[in-house]
């Protein structure tokens, strides 16, 4: 079969493929995949020079479509549209004005064609040959005339139809206007204007014989005030409104506003219209940033109550002056509510704000909550007493405090309140104190040796933090060759990490082959240890022992009493600070050796019966008592 040569025949020979297609698998025949034809049908019909590559680009300005060939040698062809046209309709037409260029001009033109938008717009294949051509065959194939003919039979013509037509066939509202104009016994012409003068024009054949005509290209002339072209058109209204009530026209952090900027990329939106320019904005930076978007995706601004044009050099500069003055009192108001604020707090004023811990607020005024004010003053003679922020805030934590908003506080919350000179009876601002309105929490002195610890280094103070809690059996943990094991750690971020290492890893020393770890975690023995110990004094032979031993130095040492202690002592250690911990660790075992089949747990008889004498000793002065 033969295969067309003529713009008109290609569409027609693609229709009828497109049809029977369309037929066979129950397809809707409108709007046509242009992307898929081209690459479909070029595969089949010319497979040594197929179009493989259809999709958008960053083109120069003006620029609409290229057909190019691969640099490869390869004789692949890509269509290409400029990624920045957000009309869908103009898309699929250039897409289509591009296939027509393949089909008709690819062999004349090996090294690819581009069009401009001009381009676009020539339909007249006497004036620009190869584009004309483009665009028929563009036309034809995307609006067939059978079909075009019938959508339009006994329809009174008006924009409403022709945007229909260009809803049907996903073309622009042009490209379907010029259709029509193609086969129209009517005399009409379309006038496309830019910047208050004629960009182009196209006029039907009817018109031409008429001897009307007008020539774009070679006279610049301004649109006619009364022309249709020329006249305010009737807006359609977007089903949304963009309203950012309650947000400062001052930045652009604004809900509507970023949903307008997103509406406007999707290329949805063509004219913005507002009541005055400050409801846009009132930075004169943020809204040049605006008009650039508003420029790059040729959106029209316009303000209801003041007349200007966006396009123009001297609507900029009105633009400018306005929002010149709109951002000087947007500056003033910021700058008189300052002063109110500096005033206020000067005269120990609430202004308001996150209310801290220990305070409630009444008639604008902070009013001291009793438990909470006991809480804080809590917080800072425990502070004072452990030296440590890190260890009060885990402390804290584990005991369930909580701020005003009900959540877990940590290390940055519990700097805050200890820094925080609102519990001295003050009002700050920047940096200086005030005296203030409301009670006072915290009394001079504990406030005076709470920054005492404050002001050390934070080094210095978490090594304070360790040496009270020393590695619960440092001094007693050995590896299985009697060299002993060190507590060490190492810091990862915010986590410390523990552990225990043998002295043979620490200064090189042959060990032969290994059979126990030379490095332990330390939580992990330490645990492990402590459930031995546990278990070691409910042990028969033990309670045995230490009973024994208490009937011989204390005879007043009741059995029940003994038993009940050392069941106590589960208990008991959880109650314990780490510094106590340790130390009945020391009084209670005496030495841990580490094995390949695990830990060995030495207990010291005589310590179990000096921790059972303590936790005796106050009975007994109760019963004294």
């Amino acid at each position: 079969m033969s295969l067309p040569a003529a713009p008109k025949g290609w569409a027609i020979r693609l229709t009828q493929i497109l049809s029977a297609i369309q037929n066979t698998h129950g397809l809707p025949r409108f709007p046509i995949d242009v992307a898929a034809l081209a690459q479909n049908f070029s595969r089949q019909v010319f497979p040594d020079a197929p179009i493989t590559m259809v999709g958008g680009l960053n083109l120069s300005k003006g620029v609409e479509g290229m057909l190019m060939p691969r640099g490869d040698g390869s004789g692949e062809w890509g269509i290409i549209y400029n990624e920045s046209i957000h009309s869908a309709g103009r898309r699929n037409f250039t897409l289509a004005h591009e296939l027509g260029h393949y089909l008709l001009h690819r062999h004349v033109h090996p090294a690819g064609i581009k069009c401009t938008n001009r381009n676009m717009a020539d339909w007249d294949e006497s004036v620009t040959k190869i584009e004309g051509e483009a665009n028929t065959f563009a036309s034809y194939l995307l609006m067939p005339l059978d079909d075009f003919r019938a959508q339009i039979k006994g329809r009174s013509i008006d924009i409403d139809v022709m945007t229909a037509l260009a809803d049907r066939y996903a073309v622009s509202l042009t490209a379907a206007i010029l259709k029509w104009m193609t086969i129209t016994d009517k005399r009409a012409m379309i006038v496309v204007g830019k910047e208050g003068f004629i960009d182009w024009a196209w006029s039907s054949e009817p018109l031409l014989k008429s001897g009307v005509f007008y020539r774009a290209r070679q006279v610049v002339t301004e649109l006619p005030p009364a022309s249709l072209a020329a006249q305010e058109v009737d807006w359609v209204a977007t089903r949304e409104r963009y309203d950012d009530g309650g947000f400062s026209g001052g930045t652009l952090d604004r809900p509507g506003l970023k949903q307008l900027l997103a509406d406007i990329d999707d290329g949805l939106i063509d004219v913005v219209v507002v009541y005055k320019i400050d409801r846009l904005s009132r930075s004169l930076m943020d809204f040049s940033k605006l008009v650039e978007v508003f420029d790059r995706n040729g959106v029209t601004f316009v303000s209801v109550t003041q007349s200007f044009n966006t396009t123009t050099s001297m609507g900029r500069l009105t633009l400018n002056i306005l929002l010149s003055f709109a951002q000087f009192e947007r500056e003033v108001i910021g700058e008189r509510i300052r002063d109110k604020v500096a005033a206020s707090r000067k005269r120990g004023i609430w202004m308001g704000g996150y209310v801290p811990l220990g305070y409630d607020v009444q008639d604008r005024k902070l009013v001291m909550n009793d438990a909470e004010a006991a809480s804080v003053r809590a917080i800072f003679a425990r502070f004072i007493e452990l030296g440590s922020a890190t260890v009060l805030a885990r402390e804290l934590r584990s005991d369930g405090f909580r701020n005003k908003k009900g959540t877990l506080i940590d290390k940055g919350y519990l700097y805050r309140v200890l820094n925080n000179r609102v519990y001295r009876g003050e009002a700050m601002h920047k940096g200086k104190a005030y005296p203030g309105e409301h009670e006072a929490i915290i009394e001079e002195d504990l406030w005076n040796r709470a920054h005492a610890i404050l002001q050390e280094s934070p080094r210095k103070r978490a090594n304070n933090s360790r040496a009270q809690t020393p590695a619960l059996l440092k001094g007693l943990i050995f590896s299985d060759t009697g060299a002993a094991m060190t507590p060490t750690s190492t810091k990862k971020g915010a986590k410390l990490y523990r552990y225990y290492v043998s002295m043979d890893v620490i200064r090189n020393r042959e060990t032969g082959e290994e059979t126990a770890p030379l490095r332990l975690a330390a939580g992990m023995v330490e645990d492990a240890v402590v459930t031995e110990v546990r278990r070691i004094l409910k042990t028969p032979d033990v309670v045995t022992q230490v009973l024994a031993s208490l009937k011989r130095e204390q005879g007043g040492t009741s059995e029940a009493d003994a038993i009940a202690a050392l069941h106590d002592f589960d208990e008991l250690w959880g109650q314990l600070f780490p510094a106590e911990q340790a130390r009945i660790i020391q009084l209670l075992v005496r030495r841990v050796t580490v094995t390949a089949a695990g830990l060995e747990v030495d207990i010291q008889r005589e310590g179990v019966s000096s921790m059972i004498r303590e936790m005796l000793a106050p009975r007994k002065m109760e019963a004294a008592e």
